[in-house]
């Protein structure tokens, strides 16, 4: 009787875990967790102040600061770009007009590791993100561009200058 009533406990023990680790066990399972909360969020009506953004936010910035390096590799281009497209739109749903200020924040680290992976794999970073936002659509979307480029100029002159101090 031990023997069943221990392996029922490590059973629900290892269920357990696999439900509360939103990286998932696997890069599906962790693909379909975060499209999960990327569905969730587009379907939300919550207003900028909304408490609930907290626990949105905290299991976003999960995402894209941890879970993402844990199956990156195991990815293909197109499951990263996905993603990333995924993680601004996740930034206009949170922050509406607000976005390129965001996005272009260099005190939030989830806001850079964007901007990084954007770079990285798009050759063409800005036209990446003017399409994104097109994608995204509303009537804002001229408003963002124009911010976007304005963002992207100033971040590519802190670019330059940081690479010239280091030479």
């Amino acid at each position: 009787m031990n023997k069943y009533f221990l392996l029922a406990i490590s059973a629900l023990y290892c269920l357990s875990g696999c439900m509360t680790n939103p990286c998932g066990s696997s890069k599906d399972g962790f693909i379909e967790n975060y499209d999960d909360l990327v569905e969730t969020i587009k379907e939300a009506d919550l207003s900028y102040s909304d408490q609930k953004w907290k626990e949105y936010d905290a299991t976003f910035k999960k995402y894209v600061e941890e879970c993402y390096e844990e199956h990156e590799d195991d990815m293909t281009i197109g499951e990263k770009r996905d993603f990333w497209v995924k993680a601004v739109r996740y930034y206009y749903k949170r922050y509406g007009a607000g976005l390129t200020n965001e996005l272009f924040n260099d005190e939030n680290p989830t806001s850079k590791k964007i901007r990084d992976n954007i770079q990285k794999l798009w050759d063409d970073p800005e036209k990446a993100l003017r399409d994104m936002f097109k994608d995204i659509g509303g009537g804002e979307v001229e408003q963002l561009l124009n911010d976007l480029k304005s963002d992207i100029n100033k971040w590519s002159k802190k670019l330059e200058n940081l690479f010239k101090k280091r030479r």
